[in-house]
Parts: C-alpha cells; sequence; structure tokens
C-alpha cells in the first residue's frame, strides 16, 4: 500500500510539473499573440489613415464684409452643412471620406451658395 502511495505522489509530481509546463506556453503563446495583434493593429491603423488621406477633401476660404452677417452666424450655419472649422491656409474643410463625384462636388457648391447668400460674405470652394 506504502509503494502505491509513493507511485501516486510520484505521478502528481509529474503531472504537476506538466501542468506548469503547459501554463508557461500558454502564456508565452498568449504573450505572442498579443504582440501580433497589436502590430496588425498599428499596420491597420497606419493603412486607414492613408485611406482617409486618398479620400478628397474641399476647402473653404471666406472673406467677410463689415455690412454682412457676424462670423459666428456663418461658423454655425456652415457646420450644419458638414464644413469643420481648421487653422491655415483655409477657413473649413470638408471631408469626404469616400470618393466624390463631380456632382457631389456641385451638390455641396449649391449647399454652400444657398447658406451663404445674402450674409454678404464672398467663399472660395477648392476640392483636392
Amino acid at each position: 500500500m506504502g509503494s502505491r502511495i509513493e507511485e501516486l505522489r510520484s505521478h502528481t509530481e509529474e503531472l504537476e510539473a506538466e501542468l506548469r509546463a503547459i501554463e508557461e506556453d500558454d502564456k508565452e503563446l498568449s504573450d505572442k499573440v498579443e504582440d501580433i495583434e497589436a502590430k496588425l493593429e498599428a499596420e491597420l491603423a497606419q493603412k486607414a489613415g492613408k485611406m482617409r488621406g486618398a479620400f478628397p477633401k474641399t476647402y473653404l476660404t471666406l472673406w467677410f464684409n463689415s455690412q454682412g452677417r457676424n462670423p459666428t452666424f456663418v461658423v454655425v450655419r456652415l457646420q450644419e452643412i458638414g464644413f469643420k472649422p481648421t487653422k491655415g491656409e483655409h477657413d473649413f474643410v470638408y471631408n469626404w471620406g469616400r470618393q466624390a463625384e463631380l456632382q457631389d462636388l456641385f451638390q455641396l457648391g449649391d449647399a454652400v451658395h444657398k447658406t451663404l447668400r445674402g450674409s454678404k460674405v464672398l467663399y472660395r470652394l477648392r476640392t483636392v
């Protein structure tokens, strides 16, 4: 009976050692999977950024008249049709987020024209 207990203890120790080895392998594999996921995520973010850059943007530059609408009013109205204020050479940008057809550009131009009608604000649209 004593030898059977010793045999079972020995077998238990072997199984526990095997389990620890499996757990270490599992941890190593989990770390590798996390590394691969992080690399894929970074690559995907980079490619998405490049794709966003590939879509056209329409830039809007404004010239205000002191006899016309105030700038805050104009900013709010232009944001309502999808323009975002920006700093730099242009005052606003419209991010298409997709390929824009010529008809889309005309429709946006019409929307800007309608929005600014009567405001005594001059504007220039540029799509690149």
